[in-house]
């Protein structure tokens, strides 16, 4: 638990663990499909095995990252394959299209390309990043309250302590300049 009280302006911040984190590839927006051939990993798709899905992706047109797995508290949690001798167990991939309408874009042009295909890249590491965390257990809530009890603000799973601390003392901070503004 991590907890900032300013008696003055009589504003609290709390962050605890999640007591219900929900998985990050089930709730939110992802650019990235995740495919696996390992039950309960990645996203749900239709290709029977990696020859197929293979075979139906245009290369030229897609962005793609192969994964390997680490153990994490006993759960297989899905990171990018970077050496030769890891073993590929899927595939994280976005369509130039997917990418284009994530981005409000109209076509990824020659002038921006290495741009928005090493943007992706951070997205889809940020997107592995976030389940990784969740299957460690490390997703967090803060809330602020005011010197009557009342909520003044909540954010709800936030994947990685480091972020959610930062982004509950943001709060804390925005909530404490409003109250001297009042003043």
């Amino acid at each position: 638990m991590f907890e900032i009280k300013d008696t003055a302006a009589g504003l609290t911040v709390t962050m605890i663990r999640e007591p219900e984190p929900r998985n990050p590839r089930m709730a939110d927006e992802n650019l990235f499909q995740i495919v696996t051939w390992i039950p309960d990993l990645g996203d749900a798709h239709d290709w029977p095995n990696e020859q197929a899905f293979l075979a139906s992706i245009n290369h030229e047109e897609t962005v793609m990252m192969p994964l390997t797995t680490i153990l994490i508290r006993g759960r297989h949690a899905l990171v990018p394959a970077y050496k030769d001798t890891d073993r590929v167990v899927g595939y994280a991939f976005a369509s130039f299209e997917s990418i284009c309408l994530f981005n409000k874009m109209g076509k990824i042009t020659d002038e921006v390309r290495s741009r928005v295909l090493e943007n992706a890249e951070y997205t889809c590491l940020g997107e592995l990043s976030a389940y990784e965390e969740f299957i460690a257990g490390d997703v967090h809530m803060y809330h602020v309250v005011d010197k009557r009890g009342e909520l003044l603000e909540e954010e709800r799973n936030i994947c990685g302590s480091e972020y959610a601390m930062s982004k509950a003392k943001d709060a804390f901070q925005r909530h404490l300049y409003g109250i001297q503004m009042d003043l």
